[in-house]
């Protein structure tokens, strides 16, 4: 029955979706709609062992962006590819339309999220599962599994929770090995952010891959995450994204869009010829997200230190006012000096320096969420 994780989800696209009768449930793993390396890595994974386990109850993986997108994420894209996985053997949301259509009924495990995202609810009818390291939501009390605790790396709680079940863990080995690349980057090899969860997870790593060097996969997947050459604003903004949807005190709903880019502003600004040009690629990809709030969250090492910066946009300025007051001493925001535009613009830009390094995206949309929802927004339409 052992099948590689390629082999896998090859009989997944090729032979389990086109069987299944029409009046089938089909049950999927979600995984959240940045589509970054842990939330990739952990879908597919957990797909996988729950194979391993019980063939006969089957879960698509599914990676919350369009198969486009998928280009952009070098990381992803090669680290699969050194496990035989082929692009056309993966699903997207896309998939998702399609196989909707086809079934009354879709069942969700939720990974690296425990909230459905906008993407997700128009086809997912209940969740089923969960499995997450960001803050708990409070939503799914009674799914089974539901476990939401804090870890470097959502990929450690997925693998933790499987080689408890599996009687043999070398039938999981290609799925730890992905998430073992997952933990990696999350924990900067296990030296930053690490949690229980994440030890454990090392040590199962360590004892199913021995002879592995976790210093060069680690370079690896770094080089491979901040490889940007030959990619526009709009696209670095695109590759790892994600959207909100948050309701202020009066009822109001705002859409933020928050990117992390692993550039600092000053190296958008040399290669992509200044402020301004920057400032207008960061408005037309808040027009086209058709989001009320544009965030860019930049981290980086800058020789031995890490630095974060924040950047907020959007034409709401009164909104952004109000975010700003609400998330700048936690953050511990430092505004920069910027050329603005001009003052018939109807846009609203501030960046800063964030001095508080240790909050990333994971943290910083709970406190705009938390912003928002103590405001009221008489402008929003």
């Amino acid at each position: 029955m052992t099948k590689s994780i390629g082999s896998f989800l090859a009989h997944l696209r090729n032979t389990h979706s086109k069987q299944l009768p029409k009046s089938n449930v089909l049950k999927v793993v979600y995984g959240n709609q940045s589509a970054d390396f842990d939330s990739v890595m952990s879908a597919l994974a957990y797909a996988y062992c729950s194979y391993q386990r019980n063939p006969d109850d089957i879960l698509v993986p599914i990676i919350g962006i369009s198969r486009q997108e998928l280009s952009l994420r070098r990381d992803v894209t090669r680290a699969l590819a050194r496990v035989n996985v082929e692009e056309d053997h993966l699903f997207f949301l896309e998939d998702m339309r399609l196989l909707k259509e086809k079934y009354h009924l879709i069942k969700a495990v939720l990974v690296d999220h425990n909230q459905l995202e906008p993407g997700a609810k128009d086809y997912v009818d209940q969740v089923v599962g969960v499995i997450d390291h960001h803050k708990d939501a409070g939503l799914y009390p009674e799914v089974e599994p539901r476990i939401i605790r804090t870890a470097g790396s959502c990929s450690s709680l997925v693998i933790n929770y499987w080689r408890k079940k599996v009687n043999d863990p070398s039938v999981i080995k290609d799925a730890a090995l992905l998430c073992l690349g997952a933990g990696i980057i999350d924990t900067s090899n296990f030296t930053h952010r690490v949690e229980d969860p994440d030890l454990q997870a090392f040590q199962f790593y360590r004892a199913l891959f021995p002879e592995i060097d976790t210093d060069s996969l680690y370079k690896q997947i770094r080089y491979d995450k901040d490889d940007l050459d030959g990619m526009s604003i709009a696209e670095i903004l695109k590759k790892d994204y994600k959207e909100f949807d948050f309701r202020a005190l009066d009822g109001k709903h705002l859409k933020v869009g928050i990117a992390s880019a692993v550039k600092p502003l000053s190296w958008f600004y040399q290669t992509f010829n200044g402020e301004s040009t920057f400032q207008q690629e960061c408005y037309e990809v808040q027009k086209q997200k058709n989001v009320d709030v544009f965030i860019v969250m930049t981290a980086w090492m800058n020789g031995s230190q890490f630095e974060r910066e924040l950047v907020i946009l959007s034409p709401l300025q009164e909104t952004c006012q109000a975010i700003l007051a609400g998330i700048s001493r936690k953050l511990d925001l430092e505004e920069k000096t910027l050329t603005s535009f001009s003052a018939k613009s109807p846009m609203a830009f501030k960046a800063f320096q964030q001095r508080n390094i240790s909050a990333s995206r994971k943290q910083v949309a709970p406190y705009v969420k938390d912003a928002i929802e103590r405001s009221y927004f008489a402008k929003v339409a």
